[in-house]
C-alpha cells in the first residue's frame, strides 16, 4: 500500500482513530494523506524544512504531531 509515497524511504505511517485513512512521511519532507479503501493519495502537505521522521494521529483525528530530523515537533491542523 505504500508504493508510490515517493521514490525514498518512507519513515513514519500512522492509521486514523476514526476514519479507514492513514498518513505517512519520510525524506521528501512531506505528508501524504491516503484512503485506505481506494488506495490512493487524497492529500499532501506543503514541504517541511526538514525530512520528517515520525508522526501520529491526536485520538480524534483533529490533528497530527510531526517529528522531523532535528528533533523539532508540529502540530500539523487538518482543515
Amino acid at each position: 500500500m505504500l508504493e508510490g509515497h515517493y521514490d525514498g524511504e518512507v519513515w513514519g505511517l500512522a492509521t486514523h482513530p476514526k476514519e479507514y485513512q492513514y498518513i505517512t512521511c519520510g525524506g521528501d519532507k512531506i505528508i501524504r494523506l491516503w484512503d485506505m479503501e481506494s488506495k490512493k493519495m487524497i492529500g499532501c502537505s506543503k514541504a517541511f524544512e526538514c525530512d520528517i521522521r515520525a508522526l501520529d494521529w491526536e485520538k480524534n483525528g483533529q490533528f497530527i504531531v510531526v517529528g522531523d530530523v532535528k528533533a523539532n515537533i508540529y502540530i500539523y491542523i487538518l482543515k
